[in-house]
């Protein structure tokens, strides 16, 4: 949640053992998420395929474990 639009062409990613320790860790991180605010990017083209591509991907079946608050007004994306 540093920055919207700027750290877009690098993604976070996890790959862990499953364990206590982790799924502690996804449960802290989808707390921090579910209150992160929607951040501002540059314009609607960047905010519509950000959209196009958060749905792309729960299309294939990944399972999303948190999102932050709605988006309020244009060009915001919400933390997932």
């Amino acid at each position: 949640t540093m920055g919207s639009g700027q750290f877009c062409t690098s993604p976070g990613l996890l790959i862990g053992i499953a364990s206590e320790a982790l799924e502690r860790f996804r449960e802290e991180a989808a707390r921090r998420i579910a209150h992160a605010e929607p951040g501002q990017l540059l314009n609607a083209a960047i905010s519509d395929a950000y959209g196009r591509g958060i749905d792309a991907l729960i299309d294939t079946g990944i399972h999303l474990t948190a999102q932050g608050r709605p988006a309020g007004g244009t060009n915001r994306a919400v933390p997932h």
